[in-house]
């Protein structure tokens, strides 16, 4: 057997490792996604004024395990573990808006942002 073995080592990149892995950056992910927005701008006054935007987003991300320390259960075909992504958000709400400040603070702007995202159950 070592016989066998030394005889292979001069045909290794690098003999001095016994098992050489090869990782490769292979893979496939697939999204969907709807989106739909509202947008709101009131008539501005003199020093103020307000917008706002909601949105949301129903969306189905998959891939096939594209993370470069897994192996496939069968070597090589990354297709068959296409499932659903780590990743993956169903449902995603964001509510933002715009405060233009009257008064002594005139010129200023305040622009929250809110969001909020759901992974459903598998």
């Amino acid at each position: 057997m070592e016989v066998a073995l030394a005889a292979l080592n001069s045909l290794r990149p690098d003999p001095t490792r016994s098992e050489v892995e090869q990782l490769i950056a292979s893979g496939d992910s697939f999204y969907k996604g709807l989106t739909l927005e509202l947008r709101k701008r009131f008539k501005q006054t003199k020093s103020f004024g307000l917008s706002f935007r909601a949105g949301y987003t129903y969306s189905r991300l998959t891939d096939d395990g594209i993370v470069n320390t897994s192996d496939a259960l069968i070597p090589g075909d990354f297709a068959g573990e296409r499932s659903r992504s780590l990743l993956d958000r169903r449902h995603r709400f964001v509510f933002s808006g715009t405060f233009d400040t009257p008064g002594f603070s005139a010129g200023c702007r305040l622009s929250p942002i809110i969001a909020y995202q759901l992974r459903s159950a598998l």
